[in-house]
């Protein structure tokens, strides 16, 4: 079947991508990595990854003495990752 990507949507597709660019640019992993990866391990990588990423935004707005800020880069990855869930279920058939 021409332009089918393990059952992905041109919607869901984009989602995915951001996914892996997550994985590889804070978690500092290889992309076969990722890819190889089953899907439940990449997501709990992700939340380990999310929950110290903003451990440590917490320590900084603590430390300088600032409250609630507008979204960072992270936290706009962190949308990003969570919209692909919603879109696309508990565990997308996809990348296994």
């Amino acid at each position: 079947m021409a332009g089918s990507s393990f059952g992905l949507t041109p919607e869901t597709r984009p989602l995915l991508w951001e996914e892996y660019f997550f994985l590889v640019e804070y978690g500092n992993l290889e992309l076969e990595t990722i890819w190889k990866t089953p899907v439940a391990i990449r997501r709990w990588w992700i939340d380990k990854l999310i929950e110290k990423y903003e451990r440590q935004k917490q320590a900084v707005e603590a430390k300088q003495g600032r409250g609630q800020q507008s979204p960072d880069s992270f936290g706009k990855m962190q949308d990003k990752i969570r919209k692909m869930r919603d879109m696309s279920g508990e565990d997308p058939p996809f990348g296994q």
